[in-house]
This record gives C-alpha cells, sequence and structure tokens, in this order.
C-alpha cells in the first residue's frame, strides 16, 4: 500500500538536452563525465547514464565497485571511474570489469597491483587528493611521493587521471 502522493518523473529528453548544453559549454578537447552514483541520485543509475552517454558524456563515475558492475551488467562499456575507496576485494573486482579505481595511497597501489597481475591485466587509476572533505585523498607533499614511489613499482597499473571532492562545493570563493 502506498501511503504518500508523492512520486517522481524522470525526463531523459531534458537530461540529454542538459548534457548537450554541457559539451558546447567546454572546450572541444575536454571530455564529460556524468556521475550516476547512488542511482543517479534516485533518477536510475543505467536509464541515466545511457541518457547521459548519448547526449555526448564520455565516461560515467559511480561511488562503489558494485554500482560499476550492474552498468557492465546492463551493457555500459563506457569508462567508468569509481569515487570511493576500494577495498583489495573490490580491487580484484574493479580490475576485472575494467574500471578506473581511485588510489591515494600505496596500500591501495598494492591492491590494484595484486588484482592486475592475478588477472594479467592492466588497471587504470585516478589519484584522489583530499582538499577538505576528509575521506580519502592525499592530503601531504609526502603522502604524494610515496605513492608515485609505489605507481614507480606497479608496472601494471597506470595514472590516468586525478580527482577530488570539495569540501564547499556549495558556498561561494571570494
Amino acid at each position: 500500500m502506498q501511503y504518500r502522493a508523492n512520486y517522481r518523473e524522470i525526463d531523459l529528453d531534458a537530461l540529454r538536452h542538459n548534457v548537450r548544453q554541457l559539451r558546447k559549454a567546454t572546450a572541444k578537447d575536454a571530455r564529460l563525465m556524468a556521475v550516476v552514483k547512488s542511482d543517479a541520485y534516485g533518477h536510475g543509475m543505467v536509464q541515466v547514464a545511457r541518457a547521459a552517454l548519448s547526449a555526448g558524456a564520455e565516461a560515467l563515475a559511480v561511488a562503489l565497485v558494485e554500482e560499476g558492475e550492474t552498468l557492465r551488467q546492463a551493457g555500459v562499456d563506457a569508462p567508468i571511474l569509481v569515487l570511493g575507496a576500494t577495498s583489495p576485494r573490490e580491487a580484484q573486482g574493479g580490475v576485472a570489469l575494467g574500471l578506473t579505481l581511485p588510489v591515494c595511497d600505496p596500500a591501495m597501489v598494492k591492491s590494484v597491483g595484486a588484482a592486475c597481475r592475478a588477472q594479467n591485466r592492466e588497471a587504470s587509476v585516478h589519484l584522489k587528493l583530499d582538499t577538505g572533505m576528509g575521506r580519502i585523498g592525499l592530503r601531504t607533499f609526502q603522502e604524494a611521493e610515496a605513492l608515485a614511489e609505489a605507481l614507480k613499482h606497479a608496472p601494471h597499473v597506470k595514472a590516468t587521471g586525478i580527482y577530488t571532492h570539495f569540501c564547499l562545493a556549495d558556498e561561494q570563493l571570494e
């Protein structure tokens, strides 16, 4: 029985329009990544991902390896970045699915490298910077040096990008 009168209606045409507008507003060589974590914020991850990709997004971002797996099972073959920290077990799954995994310390590089060796595959990783959220990410120059050293010794782990999560994303900077 439904007690609430609220419902959601997702206008995929509007979503595609918005993605096309973003493509127009960005440099021609810029790549657009649609964040579809948490079931695309409740809007339906697979349908939103397909709509965004069809309108010009080149990649997707999810919070968890499981979300990347859902997209792969739905036939989505675009690059997918996992934004959240991954355990060694999740690294195994992420490598198998061809997901781009986050790294911010030598232990994470080691986990991804071990998964690569076990599967005889290469993996793409993005370096995660902590710019104030306090969750995961490089915080100091020394941590960055340690990560760079770990990557030197992980030949199957390729750093292909860098990202952060701004802690004050909704506040104006002066």
